[in-house]
């Protein structure tokens, strides 16, 4: 608890906050906090407003560890950030996130070939890794308590893939990949699907890019999907919040191709080998595969989303 701003403080009362040892002397507290010398004379009225700097507590993740003066809590499921201490303006409190939704899931054959999906948006407020145009970075918060996550599935075939929230923030899924002759699937937040054969390529939002047209891939957090024939998927972007760069949200590359810009997004099945797409790449929020023409099965599943948080727990 911060000491008043005026009249008489105890010794004890500044121990109280600061803690040491008895008996106490000033001395003791010397650098306890800004503003108080770290030397020489030192007065009670120096302590006027200070604080013991206190910082971000939690427990929650399926995985949390540390790196420096960091703690790192990564959820790939939905699950609750328990906030065990908010720290204080003295100290830190500030909350830094990554949150990326599930990818759309791939388009059909139907006699032709199927588009690949958008990525699911990818929001962050540490630095400016965010997916989209410009890839501003959001803004971190200070906690006030616990928070729930949701971590989204990524989409079926020809289906958006589910959004994911923390505090209230949210990233929405990515958009599907189209059928044949039917147009790839747009996302306000993510990116959008690669358009079937002989169609145009769906609209990615504010964290995400486009998809490509006929059979095209979709849309990445770092780039727009290819066109024409098992065009590839839009580029992934890298973050390093959890302290080693990871790729997320690649697009989904259309049918009649296995190649991927990014190895995290769904290939395509070509026309040679039945069965060879792939799915997006779970936690990443990469869109799915294209398929081709034989039987009509369902394009590749997108793959589901993240979310990880940040914060200072020492000084």
């Amino acid at each position: 608890m911060t000491l008043q701003n005026s009249g008489a403080i105890s010794i004890g009362e500044i121990a109280g906050e600061f803690g040491g040892t008895t008996p106490h002397s000033l001395s003791e507290f010397y650098d306890a906090a800004s503003g108080i010398p770290s030397s020489s004379t030192i007065s009670v009225s120096e302590f006027y407003g200070t604080s013991n700097a206190q910082y971000v507590q939690a427990t929650g993740g399926n995985s949390n560890f540390t790196s420096g003066n960091n703690r790192i809590h990564v959820f790939n499921g939905s699950g609750t950030l328990t906030v065990t201490n908010v720290g204080n303006s003295a100290g830190n409190q500030a909350v830094e996130y990554l949150i990326v939704a599930g990818g759309g899931g791939g388009g059909r054959g139907d006699n032709g070939y199927g588009g690949g999906a958008g990525a699911g948006g990818m929001r962050t407020s540490y630095g400016t890794q965010g997916g989209g145009h410009g890839a501003a970075g959001d803004t971190s918060f200070s906690t006030t308590g616990g928070h729930y996550v949701t971590i989204a599935g990524g989409g079926g075939s020809n289906s958006q893939g589910g959004a994911s929230n923390f505090n209230g923030i949210t990233a929405t899924g990515g958009g599907y990949g189209g059928n044949k002759d039917q147009g790839g699937g747009s996302s306000p937040g993510g990116s959008g699907g690669g358009g079937g054969q002989g169609a145009g390529g769906g609209h990615g939002g504010t964290y995400g890019y486009d998809g490509g047209s006929n059979a095209g891939g979709g849309g990445g957090a770092g780039g727009n999907g290819g066109g024409g024939g098992g065009g590839g998927g839009g580029n992934c972007k890298a973050s390093n919040i959890r302290a080693t760069n990871t790729n997320y949200a690649a697009g989904g590359t259309g049918g009649q191709s296995t190649s991927r810009t990014c190895s995290i997004g769904g290939g395509g099945e070509n026309p040679t080998n039945a069965g060879n797409g792939t799915a997006g790449s779970g936690n990443t929020g990469s869109g799915g595969g294209g398929r081709r023409s034989d039987g009509s099965p369902g394009g590749f599943n997108g793959g589901s989303g993240i979310v990880i948080v940040r914060y200072q727990y020492t000084s």
